[in-house]
């Protein structure tokens, strides 16, 4: 089915445009990465339908992608993993969030602890994407406060139980996953941008 997919783009892309070889690869990895965000997401909205979960998921969705695109954070290491680590978020967390009860000042206090978290280490950038450019981090620090604030702001008037609990558990994950003691824990390197001269 991948390869079909690739194949069909590709095809259809090389047949309309002239492509020299840098860009075949580029074409080519980002149909790839397509494939793979496009299977992932239909498997996870079909999973969330099923569990009676789908609006949870929805809201996942809108409220963790955000931080998470500027914040950037831990990625998994293969294919298989990022399947289940999605499904995790998307799926059993999405889960939990419907069945959750927290009580509002511990609420607050996770989000400011998230808050804070990402006012020390974001972004958390990886081994294959190092942020090297020191004026692009500082703007990608700035735009996740910036969300995570409004979020905060959102999270403070909004009266809706479900709503809350996506900001908050949003906020936690993404703060988990920029932790330097996750990277650790993963074996991972944190601040890969140091092991670069630039």
């Amino acid at each position: 089915m991948k390869k079909f997919f690739i194949d069909k783009c590709y095809t259809y892309i090389n047949k309309h445009k002239k492509l020299n070889k840098i860009e075949k690869i580029k074409i080519k990895y980002g149909l790839e990465v397509m494939y793979h965000f496009l299977s992932k997401t239909i498997v996870i909205l079909l999973l969330s339908y099923l569990l009676n979960i789908f609006k949870q998921t929805i809201l996942l969705f809108i409220f963790f992608a955000p931080i998470r695109t500027f914040a950037y954070g831990l990625h998994a290491k293969s294919n298989i993993e990022c399947w289940l680590f999605s499904i995790f978020i998307y799926v059993f967390i999405g889960l939990y969030i419907k069945y959750a009860n927290m009580n509002i000042p511990i609420q607050y206090s996770l989000i400011i602890i998230s808050i804070i978290s990402l006012l020390l280490y974001a972004p958390a950038d990886n081994q294959n994407l190092p942020l090297v450019n020191k004026q692009k981090r500082i703007k990608l620090k700035i735009k996740s406060i910036m969300v995570s604030i409004i979020y905060l702001i959102i999270f403070i008037y909004t009266k809706n139980n479900l709503i809350r609990n996506v900001i908050c558990f949003s906020l936690v994950l993404q703060s988990i996953l920029i932790n330097p003691f996750i990277y650790f824990i993963t074996k991972n390197k944190f601040n890969n941008y140091k092991y670069y001269n630039c």
